[in-house]
């Protein structure tokens, strides 16, 4: 629990919080001037409106416009908003420059939040010129741009409003201290846990100078706080200056920290519900620790007919990530298409290898694990056959993808599903999937279209009588085909080869009310995708599902332990929200999305 004032501001942040009517209250007025500072237009308010007034009619040229602006912030406060008006109308009216005209929006800007139109607020204050403004001025505008945009994202869950209550709260950082500067930190932080796993991922991948905003909340999403408290001492380690590291000191969060000072004031008080709860192993085996500079052997076919399509992304994947998390452990590349597995299986088993990434192609993952190596291994496919208890991998097949299609379908209470594919082993193999998977959980039928060209017709032919949901698999043409054929009262899921991206509003359209679930990574934009995409300019799903493997493996054997402390934490990675499976699968929940609801 946090102490007792971590949610008070002080005086001079609270009165703007206060006269904006947005977030905190609880501040008091210790000062009893006679008489106010019209110099201090943006400072704490300690007169009532009618004095403001009075002051404003007998200011001087030089301290009207300042009178005004508190004569406005006065009545807004009071809710007058007829007498804020009139203010801001006569503020606009005497402007005398860029400056005093950004100030008139920005009290206008308070006059829209107060009447609950935080859209329009937003809209008003991104047109102001926040870098002309005095020191006080400035810090009243990122307070108010935060809290308008933080509220205008909960109400439309836009995640342009988002951005920019991040920007303006990054700004104010410095403009605060003390108690003030850690609730700006917790309110930055709680707003991006609000945005979900998704964006989390992407704002880490995409590095950069937030890239620690976006580390810290990963942290703090997460359900086990012995994990937590350990991330937290790697994070003030790995960044000694950040803010939020001041933040994890005050809250005692790190491993080791002075618990008494996260305390509320009513410690003996009984915990909530869930506090203090031991965390459940995962219960799996398998699970290795590596050190910080261990040695790591990445097995990829860097040359020959895979490499561009599958080889160079998981590359990629596996150096994004080292860059990203700053690791510092030692990486060999190995190219298995120019030297046999099995030669470099014997050389990383003489040379000290403490980490095995790969292999990918489904053969070489068979000829790697035919040696028996004790070495602790990450392969980007599906072992057939033996493996060592210490190897782990990723499913990136059509059969996954079914099956967890299947387990969204029946969270969401889905009871008589149909299963529609059209001809195509890939489409046949998620099919499969989807059955396996609901079998047991309600009654599923199948129904396979030979003829794609002509699927609307042809799913007529389907059993949908009541079905209360449809999985569809094929390319995204058949999707849409499928979908115009069947009854507008079935739920369509689809694969993700059933959808081209977001940037095609006429499959967006047609799909609409459908749900897609997908890798974060492909469902959303950031730095670190555009810079793939730039050095593989072509490159389809599959190229980038392995670079996001090869992300996500670096990312999981850092952490593998603390995951296996307790079932219930995730890794919040590109693949999606990473959980330690049993005989080795990594599971990676996707993110669900209804098309034609994306902001």
């Amino acid at each position: 629990m946090l102490k007792a004032n971590k949610n008070k501001l002080s005086v001079a942040i609270c009165a703007a919080l206060t006269v904006c009517a947005l977030t905190l209250s609880g501040c008091s007025n210790t000062e009893n001037q006679s008489q106010a500072s019209v110099s201090q237009a943006f400072g704490q308010l300690n007169h009532s409106a009618d004095e403001y007034s009075a002051m404003a009619d007998s200011a001087t040229d030089d301290s009207r416009f300042n009178a005004l602006i508190m004569l406005a912030r006065a009545q807004i406060a009071a809710g007058n908003a007829d007498g804020a008006r009139q203010a801001i109308s006569a503020m606009e009216s005497e402007a005398q420059n860029p400056m005093q005209k950004d100030e008139a929006s920005i009290i206008k800007a308070l006059l829209l939040a107060r009447t609950g139109n935080d859209e329009g607020a937003s809209a008003l204050l991104a047109k102001v010129d926040s870098t002309a403004l005095s020191e006080s001025a400035a810090r009243y505008f990122y307070l108010l741009d935060f809290s308008v945009n933080e509220k205008a994202f909960a109400k439309s869950k836009k995640t342009a409003y988002a951005d920019q209550a991040f920007s303006s709260g990054k700004q104010l950082i410095p403009l605060t201290d003390g108690e003030d500067r850690l609730t700006v930190l917790r309110r930055i932080v709680a707003l991006l846990d609000s945005e979900g796993s998704a964006k989390l991922s992407s704002g880490v991948a995409a590095g950069g100078d937030d890239a620690a905003f976006y580390e810290y909340s990963v942290i703090d999403s997460s359900s086990s706080e012995q994990a937590k408290g350990q991330l937290f001492s790697q994070f003030s380690q790995k960044y000694p200056d950040h803010p939020l590291t001041s933040l994890i000191k005050a809250d005692g969060l790190a491993s080791g920290g002075d618990a008494a000072s996260a305390q509320s004031s009513t410690s003996d008080a009984e915990p909530a519900e869930g506090d203090n709860a031991e965390a459940v192993p995962a219960n799996v085996s398998g699970v290795f620790k590596i050190a910080p500079d261990a040695r790591v052997a990445v097995l990829l076919p860097l040359t020959g007919r895979f490499a561009q399509s599958v080889g160079l992304p998981a590359k990629l994947g596996v150096m994004a990530a080292l860059q990203q998390r700053k690791a510092d452990l030692k990486v060999t590349f190995y190219d298995t298409a120019a030297h046999s597995v099995s030669s470099i299986a014997q050389e990383i088993k003489q040379n000290g290898t403490a980490l095995v990434i790969g292999p990918l192609l489904k053969p070489d993952v068979a000829e790697f694990n035919s040696h028996g190596l004790d070495i602790p291994s990450i392969v980007l496919n599906t072992p057939e056959g033996a493996r060592q208890s210490n190897q782990w991998y990723f499913n990136l097949g059509p059969e996954y993808e079914g099956a967890l299609a299947a387990s969204k379908a029946v969270a969401d209470g889905v009871k008589k599903a149909t299963v529609i594919y059209t001809q195509g082993r890939s489409q046949e193999r998620a099919a499969n999937g989807f059955l396996k998977n609901f079998q047991g959980h309600g009654s599923a039928t199948q129904c396979a279209i030979s003829d794609a060209t002509n699927a609307t017709a042809a799913v007529k032919d389907c059993n949908v009588e009541g079905a209360q949901a449809a999985y569809v698999a094929g390319s995204a043409a058949d999707a849409v085909n499928i979908r115009a054929g069947l009854p507008s009262n079935i739920k369509v899921y689809l694969t993700d080869s059933s959808f081209e991206g977001f940037n095609n509003s006429g499959q967006q359209l047609a799909l609409k009310g459908s749900v897609l679930g997908d890798m974060p990574w492909l469902l959303s934009d950031s730095a670190l995708k555009d810079s793939f995409m730039k050095s593989i300019p072509k490159a389809n799903s599959q190229a980038q599902r392995v670079f996001c493997a090869g992300y996500d493996a670096v990312s999981l054997a850092l952490v593998m332990p603390q995951l296996a402390k307790d079932n219930k934490d995730v890794l919040h990675g590109l693949t999606g929200d990473i959980s330690l499976g049993q005989n080795g699968l990594i599971e990676s929940a996707p993110m669900w999305v209804e098309l034609g609801k994306l902001h």
